[in-house]
């Protein structure tokens, strides 16, 4: 299921749930993934079973949901093998000023 203003260019994207404003850059994949809105998702990823947060960056040629042990060292993983990708495991900058955190 895709919303509106979700960008799929060159990826395959099969089984899974996209909020809008995401954009899934060629040569990635994602399967069986629940994503957030403001996401983007960069070349050559392979996504696997997954929930990834709102305003997360996934940077070119990572790897979710095929490994189980680097997957629990960088998120959370459930105990059914899902993967959960929050804001703060996010690789690149977080989105919202950190400023903003200490105060709430």
């Amino acid at each position: 299921m895709i919303t509106s203003g979700v960008i799929i260019s060159g990826a395959t994207v099969s089984n899974s749930v996209l909020s809008q404003d995401i954009r899934v850059n060629s040569y990635s994949e994602v399967d069986q993934s629940i994503i957030f809105s403001h996401v983007n998702i960069g070349r050559h990823c392979r996504i696997r079973k997954a929930i990834i947060d709102r305003d997360v960056q996934i940077p070119e040629g990572t790897v979710i949901g095929y490994d189980p042990v680097e997957d629990k060292r960088r998120y959370f993983v459930t105990p059914s093998g899902l993967t959960i990708v929050t804001r703060d495991a996010s690789l690149f900058e977080n989105p919202v000023d950190p400023e903003f955190l200490k105060r709430y």
